[in-house]
Parts: C-alpha cells; structure tokens; sequence
C-alpha cells in the first residue's frame, strides 16, 4: 500500500497500546508501518478538522435574533 521506506525510531511507546496496536494490525494483514502509517493520517486528519471547526466564525442573522437558539429550546424541550 505505502512503499515510503522512512524508518523511524519511537520512543516512550506505552508497551500494552503498542502490543494491541500491532496484534490488530497484524489481524487485518497490515503491516506494522503500514498501520502506524494509517494511524498517523487519521491523526492529521481529525486535528485538521478540528482546526477547521474552531477557525468558523459565528454569522449575524440580523437585529432581533440574538436569541433565537434559546427560543429554538423553548419550542423544542420546552425549557
């Protein structure tokens, strides 16, 4: 699948994750850096996600709707 031939050196691994880590990917015929490989990107991906969450900006609808997510509550939970 990835053929980058980057050998790289971790340390301060949990031993217990790591044994799990490597059973599961060898349980899905991976191998070990192709699964850390995998891992890495999920990791990038979903912290680039956040970041791309926190960067959004609130909208202004308009004079008079300031609170309209607390009136939304009211209608729908009654609260």
């Amino acid at each position: 699948m990835f053929n980058m031939g980057t050998q790289i050196t971790i340390r301060d691994v949990d031993t217990k994750t790591f044994r799990e880590f490597k059973a599961a990917s060898v349980s899905r015929g991976l191998k070990l850096g192709t699964a850390v490989t995998l891992a890495m990107e999920k990791f990038k991906s979903e912290i680039e996600g956040k970041e791309k969450f926190a960067a959004l900006k609130p909208i202004k609808w308009g004079k008079g709707t300031e609170r309209v997510s607390e009136d939304v509550d009211k209608i729908l939970y009654g609260e």
